[in-house]
């Protein structure tokens, strides 16, 4: 699978002032790596994904060769899981700087910081974060509409639940990519390992996607259609009037 994106996310309430330092240090921790692990092959970096409602951007790289990229990537990962874990950060002090800077959102509203990329997921997490935390991770399914496909960093898709109408991050598996024709825009169940925030339990990702299945759209009134719905006669009484009546003679 290719892997040439990074993507940074800040879970919770985050204002403007925040997101916009949050970019500030992903660029200086990007091109630090960068520097520091590709040298005068540097790759350059572009917009792939920004989401407003779970404050998430995704860079491309390209300009370089393949393993290097793939190198800068694997950097990326090391620091999320090292910052994750609380272990020392393997490169220079340019890189923890901008690292550290990134933690430095956690201000109780941001209640985390997401490192991703097509194949390792990490994240630091504030103390009320920690203290509401459960079980994170499990097969599961989510239902929702399919947006933004891309097949940049592997074949992977935004889908906004049908529940929080928030953006999940979903990763597909390899080899299943034909599960995705015809998919955009379309509401769908997606199922595979599904990654959540602990203190609101809504899905944040999804990876290992083993299962998308599309769904029929529903109708503008189709509930009337519903087994056992009455139509209403002229001169019946109205719902709340029978469940009044109903209750007042108990």
């Amino acid at each position: 699978m290719a892997n040439d994106t990074v993507t940074l996310a800040l879970d919770g309430d985050v204002s403007l002032d925040v997101f916009a330092s949050a970019a500030k240090d992903l660029a200086a921790l990007i091109n630090a790596l960068s520097s520091e692990i590709a040298g005068q092959d540097r790759p350059q970096w572009t917009v792939q994904y920004l989401d407003g409602g779970s404050a998430t951007m995704t860079f491309g790289a390209r300009g370089s060769e393949e393993e290097t990229i793939k190198k800068v990537i694997r950097g990326f990962a090391t620091v999320g899981r090292s910052l994750e874990s609380g272990e020392a950060i393997p490169y220079s002090q340019k890189v923890e700087s901008a690292a550290r800077g990134l933690t430095a959102a956690l201000n109780g509203a941001v209640t985390a910081v997401r490192f991703e990329t097509s194949e390792v997921a990490a994240a630091v997490k504030s103390s009320a974060y920690v203290e509401a935390e459960r079980s994170l991770q499990a097969y599961g399914a989510v239902e929702g509409r399919v947006q933004t496909l891309t097949s940049r960093g592997g074949l992977n898709f935004v889908l906004y639940d049908s529940v929080y109408g928030r953006a999940v991050r979903c990763f597909l598996e390899p080899g299943r990519e034909e599960t995705m024709r015809g998919a955009w825009d379309r509401r769908a169940v997606v199922e595979g390992w599904v990654s959540r925030d602990p203190i609101s339990g809504r899905p944040v990702s999804v990876r290992k996607v083993s299962t998308l299945s599309l769904l029929d759209e529903v109708e503008h009134g189709s509930f009337r259609k519903a087994r056992g719905a009455v139509p209403r006669r002229e001169g019946d009484s109205l719902p709340e009037e029978t469940v009044r009546i109903m209750r007042d003679a108990s």
